[in-house]
């Protein structure tokens, strides 16, 4: 893949994600700043506490989603454009549009936790990890602990094992962007990539959590 095709694909998928979604309808109802109250986090979930309008934390999610899907189809774009169906320029533009999200540069390297982007990602490559992740918080909240942060974590870490395991007849059955010259196992690369940030992003949520549950137990 040509330098340039990388260019172009990290800037716009970076860019498309770093727009502050959260922050800018917060602030246009409310007059609020996601940044500095709630739990200072730049996603729907705060959104919404932070203005107190259900509607404002579903617009932020459906943008944010949407963010991730044309992120990947940008990609594909851009590729065409150059001549290439390579999968690597919508899987570059997919794994930094979650990065951007993560930490935009509109907001100080801050953000949201990146499920809604990453969603986006996968609804325009391949619905099935996010099937997968429906599922394991499911599973998470009810079974294991009824915290939404617990469940992200245990769906997150859920998926991982999941997608290592899953029939690659099914991913291809599944696959929306065609991997005409790559092998197959590239789409699960960009999975686990996005695990990834998605695991870093709630390590702090669960170590509050954690916090909290130590000091219950002293009291």
């Amino acid at each position: 893949m040509n330098i340039l095709l990388q260019i172009l694909c990290v800037l716009t998928g970076y860019l498309i994600g770093a727009f502050p979604t959260a922050r800018l309808l917060t602030s246009f109802t409310s007059q609020k700043n996601v940044l500095t109250e709630g739990s200072g986090n730049a996603g729907a979930m705060n959104a919404y506490r932070v203005s107190g309008q259900k509607w404002v934390g579903v617009l932020t999610a459906v943008i944010d989603i949407a963010k991730g899907f044309l992120a990947v189809r940008a990609g594909v774009a851009i590729g065409a454009a150059l001549g290439t169906t390579t999968f690597m320029a919508p899987m570059l533009c997919g794994i930094f549009v979650v990065l951007g999200h993560n930490y935009s540069i509109f907001q100080k390297m801050r953000g949201g936790r990146g499920l809604a982007p990453a969603a986006g990602v996968m609804l325009a490559a391949n619905p099935l990890p996010a099937a997968l992740f429906v599922l394991m918080w499911l599973t998470g909240y009810f079974v294991i602990r009824r915290d939404v942060h617990a469940a992200s974590m245990v769906a997150i870490c859920g998926v991982a094992i999941l997608m290592y395991n899953v029939p690659e007849p099914l991913v291809q059955m599944l696959m929306q962007i065609p991997i005409i010259n790559e092998k197959q196992s590239i789409f699960t690369v960009l999975v686990y990539l996005i695990l990834l940030q998605l695991f870093v992003r709630h390590l702090e949520p669960i170590r509050a959590l954690l916090g909290n549950d130590d000091r219950e137990e002293r009291t």
